[in-house]
């Protein structure tokens, strides 16, 4: 007789038996690898195509569009992992293929990775912004995705294993940069909040720059037969797309077939091996760099010199007969920005106007999207980590901008980071809390943009807990770069020193001996960004951090500051000194309380009194005082510069790149009590700073001309 409790016992067995057999703890020291790639061209046309603020359809083949998937097995545990050439993808189909592969593989569905390219030529199987689903394209992919996985898992070929990573600079650059104060452009919804924008154009004078750093790495995980020829390659590189007519696989599928070529792989023959290139943190990447004149290049040279870049890495790798597998995911749940009923009654409004039915310009666009985030205001984000061997794998599906990338990969606890965007989902950009103020589209609520301004930083912390517990160690902590100058500033003894090398947080550390006095970023800065090139402790020249003030500014209390001081900073001006009356304010001392300006507001001249300040270093001591201290030499637009003051008593020095600019007597206003002190701005918010700045230190004592000498040459290594 069946008693149905026996049946339960032994079906839990089998379920037990079935996981242990796919992720025993046991080493066999065996590693095999299997490919497969299945076309999911359109088999109907017209199909829709996403990509853009519009729908819109193609009618023919560009290019062929693939799965192409790869499972390793360790005689342990197996991982498969597949790129499927779109856009985007949804994450409810993500999660239907994952399950379906699971059940006809054995593969735990959590240890199993599927990725959108990212191509913005490719059909539509999700709903974006103005595009609809091509559901019967969204049918044909995920039947065919969960071929793929099967076809791979069903392939196995003994292989041994190895990895390799370096940065490409020249490949990729941001897109989104920040715009002058005069020049901020309206939302979708009528208001103008627009600070920083994707796609400036070339040189474009009316945007300052970037709005946050590049991460170029190009990473491989490489495998070959036993006896050592190519297998397959798992490439991932964060660049957004190049561009090209639909349908087509963009760059992504001629990468592939470039090095697949060149390693002498045969991808279109059964169990021959492949190769993958998945996305990175692209989120505001592109190939263009707007800080220079365009280039010619076209979408062949571009793949074909990423290619080359890898074949340069696989000619490094070293291989393993055996490493390690492992893949935990976590499920979190994220509130979206739901619009507010002023925000929703537009919405609707708008909507019940059309006399369409898909949106025909921004917002139109942005009316649907509300009403949707409205009906859907929570969502389920997995988020998951591979482990292989010594390669940490985050895989986030949302469009992950390239600082996040960089925490990431500064504090993984393993030997190499790969972080995948789109990956097992799309719930849209997630750029870091700080970038939100600035605006834009990457910003705007949508279901391309909706998760709560916090989720990157949620993001970050569970997948850094996921990398350690596969590491089975603690993630690393990154140490702030040391060069000659921190070292000579720090031997003057600072009373407070702000490097203002944030990579995220709202605070910015003191680095001073005393350390107990941080500042407060305030809305608009920018974390991360290029700063002054100092020389090394081995002679090496040093990137420095630095953030980029757009309005905002870094608020402190320095408990204990006297009257007799000095502040030192490095600055970048991006502000063209035409532009209004003052360029620029670069810190301010007075008091919170105080009814009216005091103080001591040192700044960057403009147009005021007929110019007279224009462009130079001046010391301004309030509308109580009303005397203005004028430097002698003009700050270069978008260059580091160095600049000092001191105060002793009444008498003001400024001092620019080590030398005294101007020295003269600018009266006290108040007793200097007070402890505030904002730093990018005014004290009131007018006019503030205008670009980046960097390794910025207060000083209990006026610094004698020959130690601020001494710190400009120790900068450049002198």
């Amino acid at each position: 007789m069946n008693h149905p409790l026996i049946l339960k016992a032994a079906l839990f067995c089998l379920i037990l038996f079935s996981t242990l057999a796919v992720c025993s703890a046991q080493d066999t020291n065996s590693l095999s690898a299997g490919t497969a790639k299945v076309s999911i061209n359109p088999e109907q046309f017209p199909v829709i195509v996403n990509g853009g603020f519009l729908s819109g359809q193609a009618n023919s083949i560009v290019s062929p569009v693939f799965v192409r998937a790869l499972v390793l097995d360790n005689g342990s545990c197996r991982i498969a992992m597949a790129t499927i050439d779109v856009c985007i993808l949804d994450t409810g189909l993500c999660h239907s293929i994952r399950n379906e592969a699971a059940q006809q593989t054995g593969i735990p569905a959590d240890h199993i990775v599927v990725m959108a390219t990212h191509t913005h030529s490719g059909g539509s199987v999700v709903g974006a912004l103005g595009t609809p689903a091509d559901e019967t394209y969204t049918e044909l992919v995920r039947q065919r995705t969960i071929e793929t996985i099967v076809q791979a898992a069903s392939n196995p070929v003994p292989v041994k294993i190895g990895w390799k990573a370096m940065n490409f600079p020249e490949g990729t650059h941001c897109r989104v940069w920040i715009t002058r104060p005069d020049k901020m452009q309206t939302d979708p919804f009528g208001d103008k909040t627009v600070r920083a924008m994707m796609h400036p154009g070339y040189q474009n004078p009316d945007y300052i720059g970037p709005c946050g750093p590049v991460n170029c790495q190009l990473s491989v995980i490489s495998l070959q037969t036993l006896d050592g020829k190519p297998f397959a390659v798992f490439a991932n590189y964060p660049m957004h797309y190049f561009g090209a007519g639909a349908i087509s696989p963009d760059y992504f599928g001629l990468f592939c077939n470039i090095l697949e070529e060149r390693l002498g792989i045969d991808s279109s023959r059964e169990s021959s091996g492949l190769v993958l290139h998945s996305q990175g943190t692209s989120g505001d990447l592109h190939w263009m760099d707007y800080n220079k004149p365009p280039v010619s290049i076209g979408i062949n040279d571009y793949a074909a010199k990423l290619a080359d870049v890898a074949m340069t890495l696989l000619a490094d790798v070293q291989y393993h007969d055996w490493v390690p597998l492992d893949a935990k995911q976590v499920i979190p749940t994220f509130d979206r920005r739901r619009p507010d009923e002023f925000r929703l009654a537009w919405a609707r409004e708008k909507v019940r106007e059309l006399d369409h039915i898909l949106p025909k310009d921004r917002p139109e666009v942005y009316a649907y999207e509300a009403i949707f985030l409205d009906a859907d205001p929570k969502r389920d984000v997995p988020l998951q980590a591979i482990r292989i061997g010594d390669v940490g794998i985050a895989a986030i599906p949302c469009e992950i901008y390239a600082i996040t990338g960089l925490k990431l990969a500064q504090c993984s606890p393993f030997e190499m980071q790969i972080t995948l965007e789109l990956a097992n989902g799309g719930e849209g950009y997630i750029p870091p809390p700080e970038i939100h103020p600035f605006g834009g589209y990457n910003t705007w609520p949508a279901r391309s943009a909706a998760l709560v301004a916090t989720a990157e930083t949620e993001i970050v912390e569970i997948s850094l807990g996921l990398l350690e517990d596969l590491a089975e160690q603690k993630r690393k902590t990154p140490v702030p770069l040391q060069t000659t100058y921190s070292d000579t500033v720090l031997g003057d003894k600072p009373f407070v020193f702000w490097r203002m090398n944030n990579i995220d947080g709202k605070t910015c550390p003191d680095s001073s001996a005393n350390a107990k006095q941080p500042g407060t970023y305030q809305p608009c800065v920018a974390y991360w960004l290029d700063g002054p090139e100092f020389a090394g402790k081995n002679g090496e020249t040093v990137m420095i951090p630095a953030a980029h003030f757009a309005g905002g500014c870094l608020e402190g209390k320095l408990e204990g500051l006297p009257v007799d001081y000095s502040f030192e900073t490095w600055i970048w001006n991006g502000l063209d000194p035409e532009t209004r009356l003052v360029t620029g304010y670069i810190f301010s001392r007075d008091p919170s309380t105080a009814k009216s300006l005091v103080g001591d507001h040192l700044g960057i001249g403009g147009t005021h009194e007929d110019g007279k300040t224009k462009g130079r270093l001046f010391l301004y001591n309030g509308n109580d005082g009303k005397s203005i201290l004028v430097g002698q030499t003009e700050i270069p637009l978008k260059e580091w510069i160095h600049v000092v003051m001191t105060r002793e008593g009444d008498k003001v020095s400024l001092y620019i790149n080590g030398k005294l600019d101007a020295q003269g007597d600018i009266a006290r206003t108040f007793d200097y009590s007070e402890p505030s002190v904002v730093v990018g701005n005014r004290s009131d918010r007018f006019a503030g700073f205008e670009g980046k700045m960097a390794e910025t230190a207060f000083y209990d004592r006026v610094l004698s001309a020959k130690e601020i000498e001494n710190h400009w040459k120790s900068a450049l290594g002198r």
